[in-house]
């Protein structure tokens, strides 16, 4: 009976680790959709809220700043001819 239990626990464990072994990695990632418009405040974008999807054009107003860390993804939910780029303008303001 001793046998058969220590077998069977064996063959358990056996089993658990070769399913966690091969068990299927899913990444999942944050997904920050900004509006279109102006940042009220001064913004950071970080990796953890990575990617970012541009659902507008995106202002930043003078004396406002955006800080965009290493490793941020920056997109738009766009496709086609309506797809924009993506370009950055420094203008000075008033």
């Amino acid at each position: 009976m001793k046998k058969i239990l220590s077998s069977a626990l064996f063959l358990f464990v056996l089993v658990l680790f070769v399913s966690v072994l091969f068990m299927p990695v899913i990444y999942v990632n944050a997904e920050t959709h900004i509006p279109g418009g102006s940042i009220a405040k001064d913004t950071i974008w970080s990796a953890t809220g990575s990617p970012y999807i541009l659902d507008g054009s995106l202002d930043i107003p003078y004396k406002k700043t955006l800080t965009i860390e290493p490793g941020v993804i920056i997109d738009t939910n766009l496709v086609g001819d309506n797809r924009p780029s993506i370009s950055v303008s420094i203008m000075k303001g008033k």
